[in-house]
């Protein structure tokens, strides 16, 4: 679901009476960076600060849907991460998200089923960039974005339509590392 709309149905719920009330919420997204810093992540905290009010999430019910990679660095590696996944039947499209822990940088180099590949993938505020994939009807918008205004953290977005079949990766590399630096993709 997207954010906006189960902020919609809160809204609406919270704001249908006055009398004690418990929200269960059974669904979620993907979106944001799951550190309690999302639109609606905040909206929930906020909502729970009515004292007759409280909201329950449920959580992990993903099993092995396998929507989450994390992977990190030493301070003193600089060595790419290879990250893969597999589009396994053909589908409209699909959403990504790259977020980095701060202050560490990193570049992001993407690589087709086909062989084709995007590099130099970083974050540049409030940059936006279509690619059209040669060997196949692949079309790919990379957007960057600060996902956390508070914290100023930083991700990047993947739009991808008419995915080619087959097993995509992405080299993480590390521009630099100040701390032990993580970087998910969800």
């Amino acid at each position: 679901y997207e954010e906006s709309d189960l902020i919609a149905a809160l809204k609406f719920v919270s704001s249908y009476t006055a009398a004690p009330l418990s929200i269960l919420l059974g669904v979620g997204t993907s979106y944001g960076d799951h550190n309690g810093n999302s639109v609606l992540e905040r909206y929930i905290n906020r909502l729970t600060l009515r004292n007759n009010l409280s909201v329950t999430c449920a959580a992990g019910n993903e099993a092995i849907a396998r929507h989450h990679y994390r992977g990190s660095f030493q301070s003193n590696s600089l060595e790419p991460v290879s990250v893969e996944f597999n589009v396994e039947t053909q589908m409209p499209g699909f959403l990504m998200q790259f977020h980095g822990s701060i202050p560490n940088r990193f570049s992001l180099l993407l690589r087709s089923p086909a062989g084709e590949e995007i590099s130099n993938i970083s974050f540049d505020l409030d940059r936006s960039t279509t690619y059209t994939f040669i060997y196949s009807d692949t079309s790919l918008t990379i957007d960057s974005v600060i996902s956390d205004p508070y914290s100023g953290e930083e991700a990047i977005y993947f739009n991808f339509k008419k995915p080619s079949i087959g097993i995509w990766q992405i080299l993480v590399t590390p521009l630099e590392i100040y701390t032990p630096g993580y970087f998910d993709f969800w």
